[in-house]
């Protein structure tokens, strides 16, 4: 008779078991001869194996009950999987929902202590806002992994971070010789200044941890800052710190609690202090680090939005991050109206109608190569709003070298 192939079985393993206490009770040895004669589905390899088994317990037969139990037990994990991923997605709409809502509460305060009004003894005013994000401070861009495309490191970050600040005087300067009287400025910082550790591969291209990049951007945004209050002759200047996605400490977003695992919402807290508590003459100098991920403010009479821009996803397809973005600009103006909006993540310059997306300066990157997207030089957003005109010039900020 062919033989089966078998693996163990527990109830023939009962039924070796009592044929060996039978053997053993006559004081005598079972045989893997005799397993072959009593169960002749058994092949002889098969048979030779119970009777090693037999002679090994301790050693290599199986627990029953464990062995019984495995395919219950997967069953189970994977139903609890199933759960508590069905739980986390819950837990991130709840957590989006209470995000906007604090947002428009805490937005509710901001826009009663923060605004930009007219000078009433000016005929015309205007008022700048610059957009600075997408640093990623201690990210490393290769040459030879962006095909000659783009590099970025340390020396080119500084170059380019200080050289943002002088350039952005410069512009403005110049739009107060082509007859802009520009007395205020809104600085808003729209996050990703660091690049953090959020996916693996950044612990080893990253050229300084976390916390040493946010220690030297501190140092540089306060001369920058500085440099704005000293040489720019504003009445006013407002600087608006947003959290990006990069800047967290936890590995997974977090939305209501995300400025408490947020390295740049602690950088914008320590920036306040400096310019309140230890350094003087720069009373004019107010600062908006709102808890939410958007902050409002009111300029003149239009009401600016500004968050990161990590709302949406990217689709694809041939309308690029247009598709999405309208998509997203038409449902939180829902929530909250707002005449124009800055948001920055897709380092992309684009201006539209109701909403700036800010460029970067790290430039072309790895990730917008792998995804196709046009290459760009590494610029940042300046819109003058005029007081009477409303949206007037926009003017890029370049931060290559002329």
């Amino acid at each position: 008779m062919e033989s089966k192939k078998l693996e163990f079985d527990e109830t023939l393993w009962e039924e070796i078991l009592k044929t060996s206490k039978f053997f053993e009770d006559k004081n005598k040895k079972l045989t893997a001869a005799y397993l072959k004669r009593q169960f002749p589905f058994l092949s002889e390899r098969h048979a030779a194996c119970y009777i090693f088994a037999l002679n090994n317990k301790d050693a290599i037969v199986p627990d029953w009950s464990v062995k019984n139990n495995i395919s219950a037990i997967k069953t189970d994990l994977y139903t609890e999987r199933k759960r508590v991923k069905g739980l986390l997605q819950e837990i991130n709409l709840a957590d989006q929902r209470l995000s906007y809502m604090f947002a428009l509460n805490h937005t509710k305060g901001l826009q009663e202590s923060i605004k930009v009004t007219a000078d009433p003894e000016m005929k015309s005013e205007s008022t700048a806002i610059a957009l600075c994000g997408d640093v990623h401070a201690e990210e490393t861009v290769k040459k030879e992994v962006m095909n000659g495309l783009n590099e970025y490191n340390l020396e080119t970050f500084i170059k380019r971070f200080t050289r943002y600040f002088s350039r952005l005087l410069y512009v403005i300067r110049m739009q107060r010789k082509a007859g802009h009287e520009i007395n205020n400025l809104v600085l808003t910082f729209l996050g990703d200044l660091i690049t953090g550790y959020i996916h693996e591969e950044l612990m080893e291209n990253n050229s300084l941890s976390p916390t040493e990049a946010a220690n030297i951007l501190l140092d540089l945004m306060t001369s920058g800052i500085k440099l704005l209050a000293n040489e720019g002759a504003f009445k006013k200047i407002i600087i608006v710190g947003i959290r990006g996605n990069h800047g967290r400490t936890s590995h997974r977003k977090k939305f209501a609690t995300g400025y408490k695992n947020s390295y740049e919402w602690l950088m914008y807290k320590r920036l306040e202090k400096t310019f309140k508590d230890h350094l003087t003459g720069y009373e004019n100098i107010e600062f908006v680090i709102p808890k939410s991920e958007f902050a409002y403010i009111d300029i003149y009479d239009k009401k600016w939005g500004f968050s990161h821009g990590d709302h949406f996803n990217y689709m694809g397809g041939i309308g690029g991050v247009m598709v999405p973005l309208m998509r997203w600009l038409s449902k939180i103006n829902d929530v909250i109206d707002a005449d124009m909006r800055g948001i920055g993540h897709w380092h992309s310059y684009i201006s539209l109608p109701k909403c700036l997306v800010n460029g970067s300066m790290i430039g072309y990157a790895p990730y917008a190569l792998g995804k196709a997207f046009a290459p760009e030089e590494p610029k940042m957003q300046l819109q003058l709003q005029d007081k009477k005109l409303g949206f007037t010039v926009n003017i890029p900020i370049l931060l290559e070298d002329f």
